[in-house]
């Protein structure tokens, strides 16, 4: 019988690794092409409006064309309804080193959701592919972060009905062990 409590015990820790929804990490990636972007925005991923934010920017190109001192890449920030905030970013020499490309600081005005787009384009044809990615990023004290825009990763749907799968999966499997147990018995 102990062994039958103990299994249950293990069965329902397992399932429930697979149960509850993943924690989020605090980098995102988007990909355009070859181009893998990761963002990082200092604080934590968690800006204040007001206060000074470090978006830190890390690119990955399959190609291997990519060089950062060859790119014109553009930062847009965009308030819903506001005139977007525009800028280059640039390899600040002076600046500590780091596992992050480049970074800028930003100070985002309101409590808002806003749509961070990164435009890579060669300063010279042919060095690297063109790309553009973009996040939407909720700036507020209780829930900051990375704002999913329905456009990437399997539809609610999908994800219940595979949730449900393990369960019904787990559960037979549960039930052959059960069975075995009592005819031992």
């Amino acid at each position: 019988m102990k062994n039958f409590i103990l299994s249950g015990i293990i069965f329902l820790l397992v399932l429930s690794i697979f149960s509850f929804p993943k924690i989020a990490l605090a980098h995102y990636e988007e990909t355009d092409k070859d181009m893998t972007v990761t963002i990082h925005i200092n604080p934590n991923d968690a800006p204040l409006p007001g206060k000074q934010s470090t978006l830190n920017f890390l690119f990955n190109d399959d190609s291997k064309k990519f060089h950062l001192a060859d790119c014109l890449c553009t930062i847009l920030i965009i308030e819903q309804g506001k005139h977007p905030h525009k800028n280059q970013l640039t390899i600040d020499s002076k600046s500590k080193p780091s596992i992050w490309g480049v970074s800028m600081l930003y100070t985002f005005p309101a409590a808002d959701v806003y749509k961070i787009v990164l435009n890579g384009t060669p300063k010279k044809r042919g060095e690297f592919e063109p790309f553009t990615v973009s996040w939407y990023f909720r700036v507020d004290s209780v829930h900051p972060g990375i704002v999913d825009d329905d456009e990437k990763g399997p539809p609610d749907i999908v994800v219940l009905v595979s949730a449900l799968g393990v369960v019904i999966v787990g559960l037979v499997l549960f039930g052959i062990f059960v069975k075995r147990e009592f005819t031992s018995a």
